[in-house]
Order: C-alpha cells, then sequence, then structure tokens
C-alpha cells in the first residue's frame, strides 16, 4: 500500500500518463479516476487535506485531456483511439 506521502492514486495516475500502449490506456485511466474519486470522498470536509484537493483536481483534468487526445469518442462510448495522419 502505498504511503501517506505517496497516495495510491498518485502512482495510478502516473502509470496511465506514461502508459504508451493505447490497448492498455481506457483500463489505466479508468483505475486512476476510480482510485482518485475515492480519494476525493475520503478527504472531503477535512482541512488538513486542503492542499491535496487541488491536485486531485488537476489530476482528473490531466486525465480528461488524455481521452480526448487518445479517445476523442469516449464520451460517445467509443474507445478508438486517433491514428496519425
Amino acid at each position: 500500500m502505498a504511503g501517506h506521502g505517496s497516495p495510491k492514486w498518485r502512482e495510478l495516475l502516473e502509470d496511465a500518463l506514461s502508459e504508451l500502449d493505447p490497448e492498455k490506456l481506457p483500463e489505466k485511466i479508468a483505475r486512476a479516476e476510480a482510485a482518485i474519486s475515492r480519494r476525493i470522498k475520503d478527504v472531503q470536509g477535512k482541512l488538513r487535506t486542503e492542499t491535496e484537493r487541488p491536485a486531485l483536481d488537476d489530476a482528473l483534468s490531466s486525465l480528461s485531456i488524455l481521452k480526448k487526445r487518445h479517445f476523442p469518442g469516449w464520451n460517445k462510448g467509443s474507445l478508438i483511439p486517433k491514428t496519425p495522419r
């Protein structure tokens, strides 16, 4: 289990952001998003985590950009990667 200074969501985020295989990327993004969402629920209302919340929001934004870049149809139910032109 990850230590307090490096929560599991950070590891999963880094794993998704560094993935080069488009077939593995959707699962890694989904795992990172789930971990971040769980952490957001965990930190709600806790003052000692006020610096972590912006990092969580940034992480979700990064994953959203990654999805839009590699899978433009993600929100439409399609996970077809963009093909290079």
